[in-house]
């Protein structure tokens, strides 16, 4: 199975900003939710996403979600035995009371996305599935990929199979109909409104550019932008009332970036961590320097203790760390993610420095500004050998263990994410950075083998 996940302003990634898009000849579905935001400071922020499967991937689950008039006891919904998790967030009451959660359906189903009829697994929680006041979404099909537009002048995509997703992630299905997405003038197409079929009263109101209004039956409305000329708009993140007072569940004003000085492990419902001398947690805005309320927050976890260093550029910081994070783990697992191992491995110890120095350089010529001073030290200003020396030592320490090790060993399928973010800069790649991708390839390796529960790994290079 294939399945893609394209973020719009993925601030929980370590490469914000990032556009990305994906030129698939086959049936796409999309499915606009919203996510969790500044994980690192333990609050939930909206986040739009976008979910993208190929037809031959894992079809929908038909049944996921709170479906209409079905039965539910303890959660169980008693016509399919899908088990739903509930799980509240945070709420606030207003004109348009505010309240987020995190829902997941737990059970088997059968689809016939691949062309053959399989049996999946819907397996609760996933990583997408945070919901609130504002994501109620649009859910469709793209039919046809690049078709000519009258006249030879520019190209259409026609999106199909329309249902309103709700805020439980069940599906309410549209009439047929079918929509033409274009940016050439007088080649797409405006769709009239439609309603639900299912009596769940949504109703869809398309607009110019491939933009698009959602009614539920009380009256509130959900806003999208226009569309990129290929799909069709995202939500915005804003309810609306029929009174006109809204919400906004999104906005670069309701997210900041930050990074942890601390590495531990979950020990059952214990978590024991160490604050990491070497770095401080770091704290920023998307975009410029800190602000007000960076200050205001740096000097609350101040007075608990943390050390903090506000960043000018968190976005540069956060790439630069995520190559020093991916290289770090990628050694690990190439010596079966043991610290110890890896500190006598000589031939892993280099590829590990060589790797940090390649990713670094690669991110320079995106004209990124330097990384911090302590990294630049070690592995620009320092002989190799000396740097290699460094952390062979540390590696071989219980502090390797608890900086590194146990975090790494549970996050494969993170560092997996991240790797492949990361790969995907311009600039980074075989040729410019062979070490690093090396490293990457372990990741990759082991979020194989962790995936399919084989703990036994060896890594060739």
């Amino acid at each position: 199975m294939a399945s893609f996940a394209v973020a719009i302003g993925f601030f929980r990634s370590y490469l914000w900003p990032r556009r990305c898009s994906l030129t698939q000849n086959r049936v796409r579905e999309i499915r606009s939710v919203w996510s969790v935001a500044a994980r690192t400071l333990g609050f939930v922020g909206p986040l739009l996403l976008l979910t993208v499967s190929a037809s031959n991937a894992q079809g929908p689950d038909p049944n996921a979600g709170i479906q209409m008039w079905s039965t539910s006891e303890f959660g169980i919904d008693l016509a399919t035995s899908g088990l739903n998790l509930d799980i509240p967030a945070r709420s606030k009451a207003g004109a348009i009371p505010y309240f987020s959660h995190f829902f997941g359906t737990n059970q088997a189903y059968q689809t016939t996305a691949g062309g053959s009829a399989d049996i999946e697994i819907n397996t609760g929680l996933g990583y997408y599935d945070f919901f609130d006041s504002t994501s109620v979404a649009l859910s469709g099909a793209e039919t046809t990929l690049g078709a000519t537009c009258s006249g030879g002048t520019g190209t259409y995509n026609v999106w199909s199979n329309f249902g309103v997703a709700d805020l439980t992630g069940a599906i309410h299905p549209l009439p047929a109909f079918s929509w033409r997405v274009s940016t050439t003038p007088g080649c797409g197409t405006i769709p009239s409104p439609a309603v639900t079929t299912d009596g769940s009263g949504y109703t869809l109101v398309p607009g110019p550019s491939a933009s698009y209004v959602i009614y539920d039956r009380s009256g509130k409305k959900w806003t999208a932008g226009n569309g990129d000329g290929t799909s069709l708009g995202s939500l915005l993140g804003i309810v609306t009332d029929p009174d006109n007072n809204s919400i906004s569940g999104g906005g670069r004003e309701r997210v900041l970036l930050g990074f942890a000085g601390a590495s531990g492990s979950r020990q059952g419902n214990v978590v024991k961590y160490l604050l990491i001398p070497q770095q401080p947690t770091t704290l920023g805005e998307i975009e410029g320097p800190p602000t007000h309320r960076i200050r205001e927050i740096a000097a609350m976890l101040k007075e608990s203790g943390f050390n903090v260093a506000p960043s000018q550029n968190m976005d540069a910081w956060l790439k630069t760390h995520a190559v020093f994070v991916i290289a770090i783990c990628g050694a690990l697992y190439c010596a079966g993610a043991d610290n110890y191992a890896l500190s006598r491995s000589s031939e892993t110890m280099v590829l590990f420095v060589n790797g940090v120095r390649e990713g670094l350089r690669s991110l320079r010529t995106l004209g990124l500004p330097p990384p911090p001073i302590n990294l630049r030290a070690i592995f620009d200003w320092m002989p190799r050998d000396i740097a290699i020396a460094y952390w062979r030592r540390l590696f071989g320490s219980e502090r390797g263990k608890y900086y590194f090790t146990e975090h790494a060993r549970v996050a494969w399928a993170e560092m997996k994410m991240l790797s492949d973010e990361v790969r995907a800069l311009p600039g980074i790649g075989p040729s410019a950075a062979p070490s690093f991708d090396l490293l990457c390839g372990a990741i990759d390796a082991y979020a194989v083998r962790m995936s399919a529960s084989t703990l036994n790994l060896g890594c060739a290079h």
